[in-house]
């Protein structure tokens, strides 16, 4: 900051005397006068005094005299000088102070804030209205609820009409299903352990680059060298994370979806479609229409000015996530109108597309299924390679074509499948297995095969660890690629053809990894681990998870953009960070849960049952 300072006064000195420039002078005459109570002096204090030090935001800020300032040089990553500059100069002052083209934006923070956000939007003043609408239902419903205890095995008037939609919103039984579990207990309930694990993975790997890429580091000199370290490979890993979600999806609807085919038959091709929308779009939606209308107001900084940055396409694009096309529009690219949108849209877009494999699997012929899923493998690495070729794709996250992999390989689905699709034949195989145990009967011989693979111990043991060893490979392989950033973070280590192999075929090998891990426990095996990860520990956390996903980037852009001072990247730092927002992240789920996720579930469950009684003409 002393070397900016005397940078400015000289230039000042060659410049017209206006008031911003006395002023200046007057700030860089009283550098070093630190006995001195002058406003000058403050405004020197409460200065950065190097490359992301954020000075003393609020202090400047209650100089009336002074006008906190930011002198962004880089956004990616942040790189920033602040000072507490005089209210005197405007931005058109400081950049003919510049003499010449100004390398850098000037910000006034507050200013800027107060100028954007200083009053509420309509859409502001609508969302919380709609908020305490939501309250009052879950109000009524639950005083409904305690009212009906006391007439309990008796028909009252809360078993009819109205009062079964406000009873929907009560938070007495709500709250209960935030720690219920599934009811039956048996090898599935592993998979509650498995997500909240793979949760917690998801949100370090976006602390991660919420540092790396999007905060203002204190020591940002230093990034290339944490980017190098091999300890910082887990991190990188957290983006397969999701792919264990897509898997876990899959296998779900494979086998209970053969298990209502083969009990009442194929639901057909769009009431599925239906219920799924209805299921999982109310709290989409509310999240949405939620950080759209209000992150702007949660938080304050010295960079807050760009706090609702991530949600400006949300006022073009809002339909893309009712739609479930946020991963194609506009352009053929995405829209960043909530950042985890797009993985709905492969979701929704993944189940619409297993419909009919289920169809041909469980009513034609046993091998189209298995051709199906053979068939969007391949599909997945020809697509893979083709796009990675056309781009000049670098699989580094935050490389230079960090924008270009994210937007036409890493929320595409044709890039990704390849794990949903073996989650559908996990699917097929714990189908058979079951029923085999069950009835004795035969279903699909080659499932059978598949599940007899991991009944011998030494086989099953064999095979799970060339999971683990082929999953450990896949995350700790990219260290030869991170590890090398060069002087622009282009990171050339690997080369075309080597970045153009590995984006074609690692979630092919991703998926049978999972595939090899997850199987087992699911078919009830290494009982050890399956009862770990069926603790009931888990259940409140499962239960929260797909409000947790849709919440927590948009949380830690508030946490992170609200920053008052440079955050100093280590991965002490990062993993610590990770575990307070993921603890806030289940926190603020459980209000959310009790206005939004549940009582809509129950709405949708009860509007599947009146359209059963409703009398056919």
């Amino acid at each position: 900051m002393e070397k900016l300072l005397a940078v400015m006064a000289v230039v000042a000195v060659q410049a017209d005397y206006t008031q911003c420039v006395l002023d200046l002078l007057q700030i860089a005459s009283h550098a070093t006068d630190f006995q001195s109570d002058s406003v000058y002096s403050k405004m020197f204090f409460y200065s950065g005094k190097s490359l992301n030090d954020l000075g003393r935001y609020e202090d400047c800020n209650l100089l009336s005299e002074a006008k906190y300032t930011i002198f962004e040089l880089s956004r990616q990553p942040w790189v920033v000088l602040s000072f507490c500059g005089p209210s005197s100069c405007s931005k058109e002052d400081y950049y003919s102070l510049a003499s010449g083209e100004a390398a850098f934006e000037v910000h006034f923070s507050q200013e800027e804030v107060q100028e954007k956000w200083g009053s509420l939007s309509g859409g502001a003043v609508a969302m919380v209205t709609f908020i305490s609408f939501l309250g009052l239902l879950v109000l009524i419903g639950s005083v409904a609820e305690l009212a009906s205890r006391p007439l309990s095995g008796t028909k009252t008037v809360f078993d009819n009409g109205i009062w079964k939609v406000f009873l929907c919103f009560s938070a007495v039984s709500n709250f209960k299903r935030v720690f219920a579990g599934r009811g039956t207990r048996d090898s599935l309930d592993s998979l509650n352990g498995i997500r909240v694990i793979s949760i917690s993975w998801v949100i370090l790997g976006h602390v991660a680059i919420q540092y790396l890429a999007y905060s203002v580091c204190s020591n940002v000199v230093k990034t290339p060298d944490y980017v190098e370290m091999f300890s910082s490979t887990i991190i990188y890993g957290a983006f397969f994370a999701v792919d264990v979600f897509f898997w876990l999806s899959a296998f779900l609807m494979s086998y209970l979806m053969l298990k209502q085919m083969n009990a009442r038959g194929f639901p057909g091709f769009f009431v599925p479609v239906v219920h799924r929308f209805l299921r999982i779009t109310p709290l989409f939606l509310f999240v949405t229409c939620l950080f759209w209308s209000l992150q702007k107001y949660l938080g304050s900084g010295p960079v807050w000015y760009s706090g609702d940055l991530s949600n400006d396409d949300c006022y073009d694009y809002w339909w893309t996530n009712l739609t479930y096309t946020n991963n194609f529009v506009p352009d053929f690219r995405r829209n960043s109108c909530i950042g985890v949108g797009w993985y709905l849209a492969n979701d929704m877009q993944f189940f619409i597309l297993s419909l009919p494999v289920m169809y041909l699997y469980g009513k034609v012929n046993k091998w189209v299924g298995w051709g199906c899923i053979a068939a969007l493998n391949l599909v997945m690495v020809f697509s893979s390679l083709g796009v990675a070729e056309q781009h000049d794709l670098n699989l580094v996250m935050v490389s230079e074509s960090q924008k270009d992999l994210m937007d036409y390989y890493y929320v595409k689905p044709y890039c990704r499948v390849g794990p949903y699709a073996l989650g559908l034949a996990s699917g097929f195989v714990m189908y058979s297995y079951k029923k085999k145990l069950d009835t004795g009967e035969t279903y699909d011989a080659f499932a059978l095969k598949i599940a007899g693979l991991f009944e011998r111990f030494w086989s099953r043991v064999g095979l799970f660890l060339a999971g683990l060893g082929c999953f450990s490979f896949l995350i700790f392989i990219q260290y030869t690629a991170y590890r090398y950033p060069g002087d622009n973070f282009e990171f050339s280590s690997w080369s075309r053809s080597e970045n153009v192999a590995w984006l074609s075929l690692n979630r092919l090998f991703l998926g049978f990894s999972l595939t090899l891990m997850f199987l087992p426990l699911v078919l009830g095996y290494f009982s050890f681990i399956g009862q770990f990860l069926s603790w009931p520990f888990w259940n409140p956390f499962a239960n929260l998870i797909f409000c947790v996903y849709l919440i927590h980037l948009s949380l830690i852009e508030v946490i992170y953009k609200s920053q008052k001072m440079g955050v100093y990247i280590s991965n002490l730092n990062i993993y610590k960070d990770a575990i307070s927002v993921l603890l806030l992240c289940f926190l603020v789920a459980v209000p959310i849960f009790l206005l939004v996720e549940c009582p809509f579930g129950r709405l949708e469950k009860l509007f599947w049952e009146w359209l059963k009684k409703k009398p056919k003409d």
